[in-house]
């Protein structure tokens, strides 16, 4: 009976864990979207020249009514030629009127002119060109995937990123006003199961008292103390 109660007891632990786990969820969700979207928001800012170049590349290309794949294949071997404003697109999404870019954020750029000082001090002008396929992915995958409209300038791309961080914000409060009700009546539920399944277990649990042998007769104890039977 004893590990019933305990069942009952670890039950409701359980269930009150994963509503309090699955409201941090929805919290943490929308903090990771308004910190990606501002993000985002600044690496458009700190790379803005490169972002309108690249928006009026692709506009210019559509306004000379170079098709979709066509503009892909100049863009790719634009990029095997080192154009750096080719190398900036990671994807194109014509039919949405947006493209893809990779672009470093803000103190990045340092980092990466450090890297390439450091590596012409120590390696010799031979490199091979595994190194470098290595070291131009590994800056790609540093760098943030960001989706940009060509219907818009590079300062106004910024702009509807920091209007979602905001939304999401708002989203966010909404959520926790929300969930916060829900979990407490969600306590309250368990709580209240628990209270009435342990005074059920205790019920159960109250010790049977055994019956006397002369129980099963009719009797009496009289006022002397005697024990009489019929």
């Amino acid at each position: 009976m004893t590990t019933r109660v305990q069942d009952r007891k670890l039950a409701a632990v359980k269930k009150l864990t994963s509503a309090r786990s699955e409201h941090q969820s929805r919290v943490n969700a929308l903090q990771s979207v308004q910190t990606l979207n501002e993000r985002k928001a600044q690496a458009i800012e700190a790379n803005l020249d490169k972002v309108e170049e690249a928006i009026a590349s692709v506009n210019s290309l559509l306004y000379q009514g170079v098709d979709w794949k066509g503009i892909d294949t100049m863009i790719s071997n634009a990029r095997r030629a080192g154009n750096p404003v080719a190398e900036l697109v990671g994807g194109l999404k014509l039919a949405e009127g947006i493209i893809t870019l990779l672009l470093a954020e803000e103190g990045a750029e340092a980092d990466e002119e450090s890297d390439e000082e450091d590596r012409d001090v120590s390696e010799s002008e031979e490199d091979s060109d595994d190194d470098e396929v290595a070291s131009k992915r590994k800056k790609e995958q540093q760098k943030l995937r960001i989706d940009v409209k060509l219907a818009l300038s590079g300062w106004a791309n910024a702009r509807e990123y920091y209007s979602e961080k905001k939304t999401a914000a708002v989203k966010e409060e909404r959520t926790i006003q929300a969930s916060t009700k829900a979990l407490k009546s969600t306590e309250r539920k368990v709580l209240t199961d628990l209270k009435k399944g342990l005074n059920k277990e205790k019920q159960l649990l109250r010790p049977v008292r055994q019956q006397m042998w002369f129980e099963k007769f009719y009797f009496f104890i009289s006022t002397d103390g005697y024990l009489v039977l019929g």
